[in-house]
């Protein structure tokens, strides 16, 4: 369908109305129960500053939560690493399928270390 408009302004308009839709949302539903918070702080154990006053609640009424709460940092280096070791893998099992050696050894390498990383991180985790 022709617009008339630019590819860029199609996105820009795009993203425009896709962040007024999720804003609205935002302002206009109500927020979830403090039960529901403190449900979900016990079962997941978020990481971060902003579920702390949920921790307090569930501490002053004599809860307690299994293990400790997730590293935020840590957490997103785990996902970029992730990431990573799935990416390289995936280019490395093409340019080893298209016989580029030299590229698929040193993504293999890259996919190897991620992967390595991934799995010392998630045991201090």
């Amino acid at each position: 369908m022709e617009t008339g408009l630019e590819d860029w302004q199609q996105l820009i308009i795009g993203v425009g109305i896709t962040t007024a839709a999720w804003i609205a949302a935002t302002l206009l539903t109500k927020p979830a129960d403090e039960q529901t918070l403190k449900s979900f702080c016990k079962k997941i154990n978020p990481g971060g500053q902003g579920w702390t006053h949920v921790y307090e609640a569930i501490s002053a009424e004599g809860g307690a939560i299994e293990g400790d709460a997730v590293n935020l940092p840590r957490g997103i280096l785990c996902m970029v690493l992730g990431s990573a070791f799935v990416y390289a893998s995936l280019f490395a099992t093409g340019l080893w399928l298209y016989g580029q050696v030299l590229p698929a050894i040193s993504l293999s390498m890259v996919a190897a270390a991620a992967c390595i990383a991934l799995f010392n991180l998630w045991r201090k985790q």
